[in-house]
């Protein structure tokens, strides 16, 4: 008898010992997973992030390559231009084309990046109000709607990167035997030709700006701005 009573009196500390650990344990996961699961969907958002830098700087290697040799096909004709300073100025207007193209979709990956944290954002703030017994439908829909639209505009800023703008030594006529074209005819096509560069160039950006980053952007604000109309969430994040 006093052995069982023994035995009880350590067993009922015990239980309510492990009864309260588990209540604190459940109370702080309330507090603390909310948090952890915001960190846990932006260390997502960045490694796509990562993932598409890797796959850009793998696209930039092969259209410098690329364009080197285009550049090495075409200098036999740009060397019968007698003027060496406009040799040297064709060359750099290609490579001013090539830096602004390098620009340009830096800071359309830069953008991307940061409409997709804000997504992580809404996210998080959409499966605390699941939680919390709210209808997150009209939300996640506009969510999946700006995973698409960023998606989209990743893919077409990737495909901007591969693309080369430089000159087809094909294009440029030059001195024959059976054809005479003097220096200033030769001149102008090099200067057409660059002309005609440089408005590909930024028709195919402007595209990608007022298009498909453009499309990325209001899709973002319209997944927030539905977010903020869920009951009794706020209008974060900003």
């Amino acid at each position: 008898m006093n052995t069982r009573c023994h035995k009880t009196k350590y067993i009922f500390p015990f239980i309510f010992a492990s009864f309260l650990l588990l209540f604190f344990s459940s109370a702080s996961a309330q507090t603390i997973t909310p948090i952890n699961r915001l960190a846990q969907l932006q260390l997502e958002a960045d490694k796509r992030a990562r993932q598409m830098d890797l796959g850009v700087q793998e696209r930039r290697l092969r259209a410098d390559y690329q364009n080197k040799i285009y550049l090495s096909a075409l200098q036999p004709k740009l060397s019968q231009i007698a003027d060496i300073k406009k040799q040297q100025l064709v060359k750099e207007i290609l490579d001013e084309l090539t830096h602004v193209n390098l620009s340009w979709t830096n800071h359309f990956i830069s953008v991307l990046g940061q409409l997709d944290n804000v997504l992580s954002k809404i996210k998080s703030r959409q499966e605390k109000a699941l939680l919390n017994g709210r209808d997150v439908s009209a939300s996640t829909l506009d969510f999946k709607k700006a995973e698409k639209a960023i998606e989209a505009a990743r893919e077409q800023v990737s495909n901007q990167v591969s693309k080369t703008y430089a000159i087809d030594e094909l294009m440029i006529i030059v001195t024959t035997p059976e054809k005479k074209i003097t220096q200033t005819n030769l001149v102008n096509q090099f200067r057409v030709l660059l002309k005609g560069l440089r408005d590909s160039l930024f028709t195919d950006l402007s595209a990608i700006r007022d298009g498909s980053i453009r499309d990325a952007r209001i899709a973002v604000y319209s997944a927030l701005k539905s977010k903020s109309q869920i009951p009794g969430i706020h209008a974060e994040p900003r």
